[in-house]
């Protein structure tokens, strides 16, 4: 049986070998029928949604027959596919059902029926918060659109954007208590993959009804991730670099992106201050950690 918090499958697309420089891409989904076993109103309200939306691709099923066959697409086929797949990604493929209340002309007491029923699915979430429930909702808000992008940064040391230290990667200036992960673990001895991210850009969902009433939910967009893939060593020799990721460094990236893992201050922020307030004690440190980049750079 499934784990309580696994709250997706994910599979890895490598570009094709004729144009490497294409990002890797990775699509997960959502186990509803686990979901509901947990967090049943929320389960049952992205299903509603997804019931009542319209397919993004309806009226392209013919090239969807020769996607599937694995046949050549016509310069206006591959530009209709390409168009409708933006657009499922880039605006929400479902509707919210609070944003139907103008157009359908609801009144206040239907309003209030939807709001109450919004808001006991967010209380089930908050009640019993897990992966899978957090990542729920985070799709109810934000639908398809990209989670996250992540960047390689195996060849950048001590710039604006990153620093290894002592093996760790730290991201300056926006990381979180959790932006260090370790080396070791499921990390660099197993996978040959460090990972950290960013703290995802909180916003603000705001659904009009009718007789100026507001309903407003302030939730989490897209993050950036920062990726260091390494060689790793089995039985004496060293092995390729690790493609895909590894689950448990994915869910502490995701779980370091949310609100209550920001910390007051970051590893920048703390260097910055130090830097300023006392640059002799900010060299030492660095000498005696063998920072010597960073150390150049405080001398230079």
């Amino acid at each position: 049986e499934r784990a309580k918090n696994m709250f997706a499958d994910a599979i890895h697309l490598d570009p094709p070998l004729d144009a490497p420089e294409l990002p890797k891409q990775f699509v997960s989904q959502i186990h509803i029928q686990d979901l509901q076993k947990t967090h049943p109103k929320l389960a049952a309200y992205i299903s509603e949604m997804m019931r009542a939306a319209p397919d993004p691709l309806a009226g392209l099923e013919h090239v969807l027959q020769k996607l599937h066959k694995n046949e050549d697409l016509s310069e206006g086929e591959a530009r209709q596919f390409l168009e409708a797949s933006a657009r499922s990604i880039k605006e929400r493929p479902w509707q919210i059902p609070l944003e139907r209340a103008i157009a359908d002309r609801w009144d206040v007491i239907r309003w209030n029926i939807e709001v109450a029923q919004l808001q006991e699915v967010l209380a089930e979430h908050n009640a019993d918060p897990t992966e899978a429930s957090q990542y729920a909702v985070w799709t109810i808000f934000n639908g398809l659109r990209v989670n996250h992008e992540a960047f390689l940064t195996g060849n950048i040391w001590d710039t604006m954007l990153c620093h290894i230290i002592e093996g760790r990667k730290v991201i300056d200036p926006v990381g979180t208590e959790k932006s260090m992960i370790a080396p070791g673990g499921d990390g660099t001895e197993l996978g040959g993959l460090m990972q950290a991210a960013v703290a995802a850009i909180s916003r603000t969902f705001s659904f009009e009804g009718p007789g100026g009433k507001v309903f407003e939910f302030k939730g989490e967009g897209p993050f950036v991730e920062y990726i260091e893939r390494t060689m790793i060593q089995r039985d004496g020799k060293w092995v390729r670099l690790n493609d895909a990721f590894l689950p448990g460094n994915a869910k502490q990236v995701f779980q370091s992106t949310m609100p209550k893992t920001r910390g007051a201050q970051t590893w920048a922020g703390e260097m910055q201050e130090k830097f300023n307030t006392d640059p002799a004690a900010l060299r030492a440190e660095c000498e005696a950690n063998g920072w010597l980049k960073s150390l150049a750079r405080l001398q230079g």
